[in-house]
């Protein structure tokens, strides 16, 4: 069977028209989970962006366009602010020449990352030892104003 010229252009433009169609993607997404079980609610911020409330059985994923360190704290009543950064690697069918392959390829690549949040219950502070520390550092900045109030000063010319 012998196709015609204008039979196998159509046969080329419907594979080229189709190509785009059968292209992969790829998924990022961060997982954040709490280490321990809580009884109150966690409100999480990722690069000063509110992300939500996490809590023990329902932590909070969120998509992610690039990789590289993010900076997180959670904060929560009763507790004290946790804080850190984390740091997503791009896995290996990033790299060049493979992400060009990659995305030819139909089918969905997924990279998943997650980090796990610990919590630490507020310390109670002794109001006295307070109130001591507060007065040795008031003492200490008078003693440094008045040191640099004695030095001469430098006349410039």
């Amino acid at each position: 069977m012998k196709l015609t010229r204008q039979t196998q252009r159509l046969a080329a433009l419907a594979l080229i028209a189709t190509l785009p169609l059968l292209s992969g993607c790829i998924e990022r997404k961060i997982r954040f989970t709490l280490a321990e079980p809580m009884n109150v609610p966690v409100r999480l911020y990722v690069d000063g962006e509110d992300m939500g409330e996490l809590s023990s059985d329902s932590p909070i994923e969120s998509d992610f366009v690039h990789y590289g360190p993010r900076e997180y704290s959670a904060r929560a009543d009763g507790y004290e602010v946790a804080a850190g950064e984390y740091n997503t690697d791009p896995p290996w069918f990033e790299y060049p020449p493979m992400d060009f392959f990659v995305l030819l390829w139909p089918q969905t690549w997924r990279y998943e990352h997650e980090v796990e949040i610990r919590m630490t219950p507020l310390q109670e502070v002794d109001p006295v030892a307070l109130a001591d520390r507060a007065e040795a550092f008031r003492e200490s900045s008078r003693e440094r104003i008045s040191e640099a109030q004695r030095r001469p000063k430098n006349k410039r010319q």
